[in-house]
């Protein structure tokens, strides 16, 4: 087995593996299973971890026929009697039994009675299951390699952004700095940090490309905007608009403009602001995208270059 960077990476490749091992001629449903509590354990997928245990141990005798995946129940005739009975058994019994062609003999809790299931009951089972790890394992492999794309795009943006705001003004670096390691903190100090950190960062960008004028702005929805000191959002937003396209990225303007706005109340109040990981995250991601959004129709001229 080759080395990894991540588990993430290793799971990925176990369930390209295991995939291609599902949709071959000599397919065994028990190594597949492995490969799938391999896949979650990596993971850490603690639900399909236990189903995949489940089926390689065994349910156990006193495991709820109700309870059971619908595939492993059925109902069985004794007499005139028709009652529901569930497979219990682990998924090398019900492999062995479809090999053999011999029914498979299940014993109830108190070994008092036991009930056979004919072989092809028990190739029912092995379908369901083969048919679920193959959705499991697509389902994997989709999340992870999508997962592992967008990370990559932003953390593509995120270097491209950093370079280029570096270059305007070396200071900045120091907020990049603090926004890096402040987006993951434990401590909600730390991450409200990060927040004005972004806020910063989006100021010194307005400064450079919409410097501040005591005139109102008359945007395109003939709206009179400030475009003074502190309305830095306003003056980004007018010079997407003047420059490229300001219709995809409107919402997003106005999203960081009110949450800043927020902050900036909290802050006149003399209260902290409790801001939780995912919405620093969602902060962040909006911020450099913004920024993103810019620079691509800003290119920074040689005497704005600051040491």
């Amino acid at each position: 087995m080759g080395s990894y960077n991540s588990a993430k990476e290793h799971a990925l490749a176990l369930a390209r593996i295991n995939m291609d091992l599902l949709v071959s001629e000599n397919f065994d449903t028990q190594r597949a299973l492995r490969g799938c509590y391999a896949v979650a354990s990596l993971l850490g997928d603690e639900e399909n971890k236990e189903w995949i245990d489940n089926e390689l141990s065994g349910y156990g005798r006193d495991y709820e026929i109700e309870k059971l995946p619908n595939t492993r129940r059925f109902r069985v005739n004794r007499g005139k009697i028709v009652e529901n009975c569930g497979v219990t058994d682990s998924i090398h019994r019900i492999q062995h039994a479809v090999t053999s062609k011999e029914p498979l003999e299940s014993w109830d809790t108190d070994f008092s009675k036991s009930t056979k299931f004919n072989p092809d009951w028990c190739y029912t089972i092995l379908s369901s299951v083969q048919d679920k790890c193959l959705k499991y394992l697509l389902e994997t492999i989709t999340h992870v390699e999508y997962s592992g794309k967008a990370y990559s795009i932003m953390e593509n943006i995120r270097k491209e952004v950093d370079e280029k705001l570096s270059k305007i003004n070396s200071k900045i670096n120091s907020e990049l700095q603090l926004i890096s390691n402040g987006i993951n903190s434990e401590d909600p100090a730390e991450r409200s940090q990060v927040t004005h950190s972004c806020r910063r960062v989006l100021k010194v960008l307005a400064d450079e490309v919409f410097p501040s004028k005591d005139e109102p702005y008359l945007d395109s929805q003939n709206i009179k905007r400030s475009v003074k000191e502190d309305a830095y959002m306003n003056r980004l937003l007018a010079f997407l608009e003047i420059n490229g396209s300001i219709k995809l990225i409107r919402n997003q303007i106005q999203y960081l403009a009110s949450y800043f706005d927020s902050l900036r109340e909290l802050s006149g109040k003399g209260e902290h602001s409790d801001i939780s990981k995912f919405e620093t995250e969602l902060v962040v991601i909006h911020t450099y995208l913004l920024i993103s959004q810019v620079l691509h129709y800003w290119s920074i001229p040689e005497k704005n270059i600051k040491k």
